[in-house]
């Protein structure tokens, strides 16, 4: 499969901030309010012949609460209230249609808010608020298909100006019917002006003798983001390609894997400041 995606990601490294309050439309209850665990939060920009649409997800643990009480989102982009575009939403999830033009090079404001009401009169809440350069896009040249570990993997692209930071990821993720997983995984950063690269062969482990499925991931990913101590919102250009090892249609990464990629990827800008 491959897959080309121009995405933004709101990363929050830390896990928690507790205090007190009132919520309303919460019947006034008062209690702790919480912050999501911020590394399991995206925005998802895709744009493409039928517009721009922002998806909105939360993959935290709170997602599992029960949600007797409602939520709210409020949801300002690039200057414009979202509330009249809202599609569909959910206690994590969230769709928005953006009526305007996106651009490379453009400047926008990010403003969210999420609260969350479960039936104990707990609140939790996530606010994210920056402003951030819209990521040069990348014309892919992907590698041939099919990729296995023992190969060396060439990407090449084309660029009209470079982003701010470009790094390299592979991985063999390994699951069983048994919900037992494995991961193995490769990640660089690599020079923002490099317009190829190439994955050394057998840099991943090959897993498919352990489980019942294993997809081989690679990809290249060049990126804009901004950062505000533990904060950061990232706009990228994506090039990947991904091949079934073992079995057909693996089972997506879980939530724990998919936190630690996202702290990976907070750390590796926090470093390139």
């Amino acid at each position: 499969m491959k897959n080309i995606k121009y995405i933004i990601f709101v990363l929050v490294a830390c896990l928690f901030i507790a205090g007190c309050g009132s919520s309303e439309g919460n019947g006034g209850a008062t209690g702790p309010v919480n912050q999501i665990n911020n590394s399991d939060f995206t925005i998802d920009i895709d744009t493409g012949d039928r517009g721009t649409y922002i998806d909105i997800a939360v993959y935290s643990d709170i997602v599992d609460y029960d949600y007797e009480g409602g939520y709210n989102h409020k949801f300002t982009f690039n200057g414009e209230d979202m509330s009249e575009h809202l599609t569909w939403s959910s206690p994590n999830w969230a769709e928005y249609f953006y009526p305007g033009t996106l651009n490379p090079g453009d400047e926008v404001d990010v403003s969210y808010e999420l609260e969350l009401f479960d039936s104990k009169g707990l609140t939790y809440s996530k606010v994210v608020t920056g402003t951030i350069m819209m990521a040069y896009l990348a014309a892919w040249i992907l590698p041939e298909m099919p990729i296995t570990i023992d190969s060396m993997i060439v990407f090449a692209w084309t660029m009209i100006a470079s982003n701010q930071l470009q790094y390299v990821l592979a991985s063999s993720y390994g699951w069983s019917y048994k919900d037992d997983y494995g991961i193995d995984e490769f990640t660089k950063v690599i020079d923002n002006d490099l317009r190829e690269y190439t994955f050394p062969a057998n840099c991943v482990d090959d897993l498919s003798s352990e489980y019942q499925f294993v997809d081989l991931f690679y990809s290249v990913e060049t990126l804009n983001y901004y950062l505000d101590n533990d904060l950061a919102i990232i706009n990228s250009s994506m090039g990947s390609v991904s091949n079934d090892l073992v079995g057909k249609d693996t089972p997506r990464p879980n939530r724990d894997i998919r936190r630690e990629r996202m702290s990976m990827l907070v750390k590796m800008i926090a470093d390139n400041e």
